[in-house]
């Protein structure tokens, strides 16, 4: 027997009554006890109810137990079963609805977990569970029992099963949001289920939760999954952006213009590698990352940035970059400074504040200038928006050295110089220096002159030494 309380012929028709009824006689037969045949009572079929009470039937087969008091044994259980049924349905129902309160965009897909029927059993054994009646199916050499639970009773075991379905499901929820495999809007659905199971644990029924350490936890899990979900929105950003790029040089752009938007692509895969080099759960690439990338080196005609790139992340550089042989410091520098600034509108601001005033220190503007040309970069017209932006300023004074031995007077600049930069790829350089040349025998502006070039050697060495930590 199954232990069902309810069962009947169905649609088997005659040959299913035949079966029974040949079932029942082999069985009377061989039941182990005798017993005097007597009406089936309607709780058979119903076990009924009360305002105060829930009820429950269990079978046995006597023939099966060995014993009538194995059999009534046997029957009990099969009763506490049907309540603890009852019960876990109850609990089931109530937590399904809990976490259905959370949106359904970005769901768990984990299956819920509910304290099993034996657990929430034990529980209804505990205490005030009554044998009301009992009835020997001669027949079936079956003993039935009908079973009484106070509903006061059922209410704490609800309870009681409630807190630790809740709380063993909410662990669950909190191992799934900590899952760095699963994607942000996963790890934050289960959260917010977490949250809302916590309301239905309860520290008092369920000793082994504690809602102080839950919220601890909760707040950590919070902070991580919000830098997360920021972090998937940059890195999506990126590949956006990159791709736009490699469809815009594919679409007949040549030159300068092709150049720039490939050195676009690269600086955006370049940062969305930096975000998640692996990439980030739920978002699949329809190229290989590290492939592009050193293709775009190769092409851009740095293939020394590009062995270097793979260097540093400890890869083996593709078979794209295989050409890049010597790679001396000077080529590298090289290939870092025309990699960022080819195709990109550079503002420069170069002044020089001696005695008698500010005014442009053209020749710091003039080599710039020469350069930036030199890398690629289009210089922005006064006023115009530009992607970089460069400033020098120098503030001091020219100092005079008076002959000597009928030599000729020299002169030289002393004072405080300024480098700044600034552009995308978090270009923020600002470079504080003392500023001093050496005595020079031609006239006062050349010594504004030697400065502007010793200034812009300066910024190009740490504009190299920027790149090289990146």
């Amino acid at each position: 027997m199954n232990g069902t309380r309810r069962w009947g012929l169905g649609a088997r028709g005659a040959v299913a009554a035949l079966a029974v009824l040949l079932s029942s006689a082999a069985a009377a037969q061989s039941c182990p006890v005798a017993i005097t045949p007597t009406a089936q009572p309607a709780w058979v079929d119903d076990p009924g109810s009360a305002a105060d009470s829930l009820f429950a039937v269990g079978v046995a087969e006597i023939a099966r137990a060995g014993t009538l008091d194995a059999a009534r044994e046997a029957a009990r259980a099969r009763a506490v079963t049907e309540l603890a049924q009852q019960i876990q349905a109850e609990v089931r129902s109530r937590i399904t609805e809990s976490i259905e309160k959370v949106t359904r965009d970005g769901r768990t897909s984990l299956n819920e977990r509910f304290a099993s029927v034996g657990e929430v059993q034990s529980r209804l054994a505990l205490r005030n569970l009554q044998v009301e009646q009992q009835w020997l199916d001669a027949a079936g050499c079956r003993l039935w029992l009908r079973v009484r639970l106070p509903r006061a009773e059922a209410q704490r075991a609800r309870a009681a099963a409630t807190s630790d379905a809740a709380a063993a499901t909410l662990r669950e929820r909190l191992q799934l949001a900590a899952d760095t495999a699963r994607s942000a809007g996963e790890r934050s659905a289960a959260l917010a289920e977490a949250r809302e199971l916590a309301a239905l644990a309860d520290p008092a029924l369920s000793p082994g939760f504690s809602r102080d350490a839950f919220e601890l936890q909760a707040a950590e899990l919070a902070g991580t999954l919000t830098a997360l979900r920021e972090r998937d929105a940059q890195y999506r950003a990126q590949i956006t952006a990159h791709v736009q790029a490699m469809a815009q040089a594919g679409a007949g752009a040549g030159g300068a213009a092709r150049r720039a938007l490939l050195g676009r692509a690269l600086a955006a895969l370049d940062v969305a590698q930096g975000l998640a080099p692996a990439g980030v759960p739920g978002f699949v690439l329809p190229f290989d990352a590290r492939e592009r990338i050193a293709a775009l080196h190769a092409e851009l005609g740095a293939p020394c940035a590009g062995r270097q790139w793979f260097e540093r992340r400890g890869l083996a550089p593709p078979a794209a970059l295989a050409g890049a042989a010597d790679c001396s410091p000077a080529r590298l520098a090289q290939e870092r400074r025309r990699l960022y600034f080819d195709g990109k509108t550079v503002a420069i601001d170069c002044v020089i504040v001696l005695e008698g005033g500010a005014q442009p220190w053209a020749k710091a503007c003039t080599a710039l200038q020469s350069a930036l040309a030199g890398d690629g970069a289009t210089l922005a017209r006064p006023g115009a928006a530009a992607e970089v932006r460069i400033s020098l300023r120098a503030e001091g004074r020219v100092q005079e050295r008076p002959p000597s031995d009928g030599g000729r007077p020299a002169w030289r600049f002393q004072g405080q110089l300024k480098s700044r930069a600034s552009g995308p790829s978090e270009l923020d350089l600002a470079d504080d220096y003392e500023g001093l040349t050496g005595w020079n025998p031609v006239s006062p502006e050349m010594a504004a002159d030697l400065l502007a070039l010793a200034a812009v050697k300066r910024l190009d060495t740490a504009l190299a030494r920027f790149w090289e930590s990146r």
